[in-house]
């Protein structure tokens, strides 16, 4: 499933893992996509069938799942957002990594000189903590999650925090620095 990327081994069946892998082969797209034809449609392809790869491995009985370890479903629900973001992107007909459409996702990349892997939003990267401080359920991720996690990690960014919007809690929730934090890993105090 990596292929050749430069991902370790161990990460790669994680939910990280899955992560890195999207980044790369959508990144590596963006990039071939200005000479190559179709390259961005066999990417989104590709996602599609690792997708249905896990769906098909979530279907199978819960001992038959202890093979690839925890969080399976989280995994199909970062593989579907991913490919709804790449699906975006094709259809907005995206060519550089430079566009915002790709930059203000959360990119996942390994540092393997820094033994470090590292979350990007727009032009700001975080150290990735474990994936332990996002064990929560994953949220729904809508277009006001997107937003808000971009403003949330540009305030981060800047060390000013995040504060939680006044709303009523079930409104509140998925926009606390907190849920940020979790989904990038990051340590929130």
């Amino acid at each position: 499933m990596c292929g050749d990327s430069a991902v370790p081994a161990a990460l790669v069946g994680s939910l990280i893992g899955i992560q890195f892998i999207w980044t790369t082969d959508c990144e590596d797209a963006l990039y071939r996509s200005k000479t190559e034809t179709g390259v961005m449609n066999t990417v989104n392809k590709k996602n599609q069938q690792r997708l249905n790869d896990l769906i098909g491995i979530n279907l199978q009985t819960d001992q038959q799942l202890a093979v690839y370890g925890r969080w399976t479903r989280r995994k199909v629900e970062t593989m579907i957002r991913a490919r709804d973001v790449f699906d975006e992107i094709v259809k907005k007909k995206v060519k550089d990594v430079e566009d915002f459409e790709w930059s203000k996702q959360a990119r996942f990349y390994w540092r393997d000189d820094l033994k470090v892997a590292k979350v990007h939003v727009a032009d700001v990267d975080f150290d990735y903590c474990n994936e332990y401080l996002g064990v929560k359920e994953r949220l729904v991720i809508t277009p006001l999650t997107d937003r808000c996690y971009i403003t949330l990690s540009q305030a981060l960014g800047c060390c000013l925090g995040g504060a939680r919007p006044r709303a009523p809690p079930a409104r509140a929730r998925p926009k606390r620095p907190r849920t940020w934090a979790a989904r990038s890993a990051s340590s929130c105090s």
